[in-house]
Parts: structure tokens; sequence; C-alpha cells
């Protein structure tokens, strides 16, 4: 059985599920694909340079959605939903807590190894009920799920979480590192142990602080009351400081270009001069200082080599590439004869590109034009699939995202 019909249901089709039963090892449902004319089976392509001309309705929203191998996984408002690509079966995976009145958006699940086994992490509003003259709190709660069988491992309600927040309130898994996972449920970043389920550590700073985790550090901003701003690195285990960047400096952006780099830049526009600063996230060194001329908004690595960055706000258009590990300058764009297309994504050395007069490939490690046609330029990519988010303009809030499978 294929990829059928299954896509067009919605991540939430199972709400009406009994909410006071125990949903610890429980708490998934399995959706089976209804009858349908056609039947697509994914296959693996890497590169990947065509699509399909089908296209599904994807069950989620793009922000909240990662992509696993076969597997899509989605954050609802009030679960977690794994879409199997190969069957097209769907697994509603709910937390032990009670739907929430408020519907927080939280941030997508990350998919991390613990202790040899693949785990999806994800983090979700709940509501735990009130006694005598106390009312019902809001809360976030943790789930931890076996990546293979969908069931939950380990549920728990996430400790030091401000209570009873009144509206929507931001809530996600940052990244996982040596079996912790760093999260932001509202109250500050915090560590948790996935084998213990104890919170280790706690700071102040908030999920938007964060420029990375990976290598034993979480690597972090922080800024004085004078807007001045500093590079430093946490320890996963133990939250200890292990080194700090260079001295204070205005408008300090940082990005991660790769699991073990960091790119280090200061200004806000195209105009810049002065390049960057590449820093090792384990111990804080730096390595190298590209040029280049733009300040990017984002760089995004391929997952092999490159990571390509580029300044796409207020209008302005600029980017390059670099590579991950050595921060060498590989290309940038726009040249005299040729213009810096709006980048939506970059998997295994293509980098995918929206204009006006269609989609566009790039090579990433040349930055050179690659053929193909496209249907559109992708914004989440793997192997089997891509998914497309539809025009921002034409919908309230976030528009509506379409899955097609890869073929070539």
């Amino acid at each position: 059985m294929g990829l059928t019909l299954l896509l067009g249901c919605s991540a939430a089709a199972d709400k009406g599920a009994d909410k006071g039963v125990d949903k610890g090892a429980e708490n998934s449902r399995t959706s089976q694909p209804g009858p349908s004319d056609t039947t697509v089976r994914p296959r693996a392509y890497d590169p990947v340079t065509k699509f399909g001309e089908q296209e599904f309705d994807f069950p989620g929203d793009l922000s909240r959605a990662a992509l696993d191998g076969t597997t899509a996984w989605i954050t609802g408002s009030n679960d977690l939903t794994a879409v199997d690509l190969t069957t097209g079966k769907s697994t509603v995976i709910r937390p032990k807590g009670q739907d929430p009145e408020t519907s927080p958006l939280f941030g997508r699940p990350v998919l991390t190894d613990v202790q040899g086994r693949r785990v999806a992490l994800a983090l979700l509003p709940v509501s735990t009920p009130g006694s005598g003259t106390f009312t019902d709190q809001d809360a976030v709660e943790m789930l931890v799920v076996d990546a293979r069988t969908r069931k939950t491992i380990w549920s728990s309600e996430i400790a030091d979480v401000e209570p009873g927040f009144s509206k929507a309130a931001d809530g996600t898994v940052i990244g996982a590192d040596d079996g912790i996972a760093i999260v932001d449920a509202g109250s500050g970043v915090q560590a948790v142990n996935l084998s213990t389920r104890e919170t280790v550590w706690k700071t102040d700073a908030s999920a938007d602080d964060v420029a990375a985790v990976g290598e034993g550090i979480v690597a972090l901003t922080e800024s004085d009351t004078w807007g001045e701003d500093r590079l430093y690195g946490l320890r996963v285990s133990d939250g200890k400081r292990a080194w700090t960047f260079g001295e204070r400096e205005e408008n300090l952006n940082v990005t991660a270009i790769g699991p073990r780099r960091l790119l280090v830049t200061q200004g806000v526009d195209v105009a810049y001069d002065d390049g960057g600063r590449v820093v090792n996230l384990a111990d804080g060194r730096q390595v190298a200082t590209p040029e280049y001329f733009a300040v990017p908004d984002r760089c995004l690595y391929d997952g092999e080599s490159t990571a390509v960055c580029f300044k796409q706000e207020y209008g302005q258009r600029a980017s390059f590439a670099l590579d991950a590990t050595s921060g060498k300058v590989l290309w940038e764009l726009p040249t005299e004869d040729r213009f810096a297309p709006p980048i939506s994504t970059a998997w295994h050395g293509i980098v995918y590109a929206k204009t006006e007069d269609g989609p566009l490939m790039l090579d990433a490690r040349t930055g050179k034009d690659r053929a193909g046609r496209l249907p559109d330029a992708p914004d989440l990519v793997n192997a089997y699939v891509g998914l497309f988010q539809k025009d921002e303009d034409d919908y309230e809030g976030e528009p509506p995202t379409s899955l097609r499978l890869t073929a070539g």
C-alpha cells in the first residue's frame, strides 16, 4: 500500500478521543488509509532534482514539521503526529494532560538518538485540573516517543514552568545532545536528561538566544543594558560556562553553519566589508575569518559540507556559501551579471530558490545554476519528499503546506 488519501486528513483528526484515559504507553492511535485509485510508493533520491506531478495536502504547519527518513513528524495544537510515507498510516500521540483552553503554537519536533534508540521529542501544552477554589492551570508536557514503534517512552510536565499562562505562549525543543534535550517551555532554557527525566540545569535565557546545540555545548548570546552582545557556550551536561568569545559588540549576529561551527557577524545590512568570524562550537576558538559583503539573516546547512547564507529581509538580496568546516567562502551573489534569488532551503549539494519566473536550483559548492525543472521550490526536503508552503500573501496565519514525492 502506498501513499494515498490519508495525507488529505488533518493531524487533529483524532481530536475527539477520550480525554480521561491514561495516555502514557497507550496514547497512540493509528489511522488506516482509505481506498484510493492512486497509490504511490516513495523512493529515495540523493540529491533531489525532480518532484512528482501529484500534489498532496500536508496535515500540518510547515513551521511545526520535521522529516526523518520516511516519516513526517508534526506538532499539533495538542498532539504529535507521525505520518509513515511508505504506507500512508498516521499515528497520533497525545500527552497525558488535558487539552488547554488556549492553543499556544509550539515548535517542531526534534529527532535524536538516545542509547541507540531513535526518538522524537516534542513539547505540548496541557491543562492540569484544579481543586477546591483553585482553577485549572496550563502547563507544558514533554513527550519522548520511540520513532520506530510510535509508542511513548515517557511523558512528563516540564519542571519550573511559570504556571497559568492565559494566552498563546511559545514552547520548543531547541535541540538535543549527549542524551540531554535543550528546551524552552516559556520560562527560560533548561536541560532535561532523557534517561532520568530530570531537569539538570536552567537559565533565564530564551530559545531566541540559542545559536546552536552540539559538541557538548549550548551556544548562546547575552545582551547587557547598553544593548551590546556577547557569545558564550554552556556545557550541555551541567550548564556551566565553558567558554566566552571575544568582547561585547553591538548588532552581533550568530548562526550555526553546520554541526561544529558558528558564524559571527556584526551589523544588519548588505553593505558589509568586514566579513565574519567562524568559531568552533566545542571550545569557542576562532578558526577562520571569511570575507563577504552581506550580514546574513539566516544560514542553512545542507547536511553534507556546505552552509548557504542569505540576506532577504527588507527587500535586500544577497547570498553566499561557506565550507562548513574550514569557513572558506565558496561563492557570492549578486555579481555583475547574476542576481541573488530568494532561497527557500538547501539539501545535499542543492540550493533551492524562488523567483518571479519560477523555481531555480543552484549547486551548493559552486553557486552555478543547475539544469532541471521544478514545480516549485521546496521549503523542506529529504530523499523521499519535499514540503511546499503556499504563497503567504493569499492566506491569514500560516499558509497551508503541500507534499510531493521526490522523483529524481
